[in-house]
């Protein structure tokens, strides 16, 4: 299986009303970024890998999980003292998402 190699990107941001987590990195050949938001609503929550198509210059899904279905709980702009800004919280959605794109570009 294709390892993932050190972070291009890898951020935690914060918006009115959501925190998105989100890491851009290379799997072998592919450049491939994960993105997991959660928003105050749940069902404007997401969890989704893609990967960079250079030659359309865009990014292309590959997996997504359903809000529904997400272990990253909604809410949490609303923890006290940032705590909502820490990648435990996105981790296991991060790890389900990683498998599958590994699986998808081997």
């Amino acid at each position: 299986m294709a390892r993932t190699s050190k972070p291009i990107e890898d951020l935690i941001s914060r918006g009115g009303q959501d925190i998105t987590a989100r890491r851009v990195f290379k799997i072998a050949d592919h450049k491939v970024r994960i993105t997991i938001k959660s928003d105050a609503y749940k069902f404007q929550s997401f969890a989704r890998s893609e990967v960079w198509n250079p030659t359309e210059l865009k990014w292309n899904q590959v997996h997504y999980i359903p809000h529904g279905q997400m272990a990253t709980r909604e809410g949490l702009c609303y923890l006290p003292n940032s705590s909502g800004e820490n990648w435990t919280h996105f981790q296991r959605d991060f790890d389900a998402l990683l498998k599958v794109t590994k699986e998808v570009l081997s």
